[in-house]
């Protein structure tokens, strides 16, 4: 209803779907908390409660009768763990033992969708479900595709690969649409330059150079089959320890860096 390629376009209507469901869900979720119902999480089109079980026929009086007042139907599902960075980043596992995951931690996808740094998500999501330790996790991962980033230039900007060749900086001016994955063997890096740019390199973590130093970028468009591809692994577990501190309430990421250290012995799991 939003776009105006679309033969639905009505604003009218957007807005009137759109704060209404919103609306609505605020009702509901006024009348739990009022009732002492914590309301953890909220979004467009659904809640997550805690839910005392000696209270839940009470919650779900209160849900059917927003049902009969709005008009519309809920879904409910149980969960046994969630793990939330923000509102619409969370993996959860429900007590059937069905995963959910939003954001950060989806590693399936549509194929017209951006699967950056999968890898990440995919250590994250197992750790969390299994305990498989990230580092033994990424090292052992073959698919390269999974490790791959894509960085989009728009507008005026446009992507430029840089290194430095006997003394010399080079530059290479890239298309639009760049496919990479980090290296340790490479001393390339990758801008985003034009109008307005501040020349920011794209990388996994959108800031360079963090924690472990410089970030170096492998340019992947042309897939070629290589026996070692000299992928930076450290980035990718460093970027997955960052999410799991995120949702955890953990410092992984900052033992890990400690524990690269010559003079530092640090057990992680």
């Amino acid at each position: 209803m939003g776009s105006m390629e679309s033969w639905l376009y009505d604003k009218q209507a957007l807005l009137s779907v759109t704060l209404t469901g919103q609306f609505s869900l605020l009702m509901l979720i006024e009348a739990l908390e009022l009732e002492g119902f914590h309301v953890v999480i909220a979004n467009t089109d659904g809640i997550e409660t805690i839910v005392k079980r000696d209270k839940t026929d009470r919650y779900y009086e209160i849900c059917k009768e927003w049902e009969k007042t709005t008009g519309y139907n809920l879904e409910f599902d149980q969960y046994s763990k969630i793990y939330m960075s923000t509102v619409n980043d969370y993996f959860a596992i429900t007590t059937s033992e069905k995963i959910k995951t939003k954001g950060d931690f989806i590693t399936d996808f549509e194929l017209w969708k951006n699967k950056s740094a999968r890898i990440v998500a995919l250590a994250v999501t197992e750790y969390l479900k299994n305990g498989t330790n990230p580092i033994d996790f990424i090292t052992n991962h073959k698919n390269i595709y999974d490790f791959c980033i894509m960085a989009r230039a728009t507008g005026d900007l446009y992507l430029e690969e840089q290194w430095e060749e006997n003394g010399k900086i080079i530059t290479k001016k890239h298309k639009k649409l760049v496919r990479y994955y980090l290296s340790s063997k490479s001393n390339h890096q990758l801008f985003k330059r034009g109008i307005g740019s501040t020349g920011k390199l794209m990388n996994v973590n959108q800031k360079a150079p963090n924690e472990l130093g410089e970030i170096y970028i492998q340019y992947f468009n042309q897939a070629t089959p290589e026996e070692n591809y000299n992928i930076d692994y450290k980035q990718y577990i460093y970027s997955a320890f960052k999410l799991i501190d995120k949702c955890s309430n953990t410092k992984l990421a900052k033992q890990y860096v400690e524990s690269l250290k010559p003079s530092k012995q640090i057990t992680l799991f």
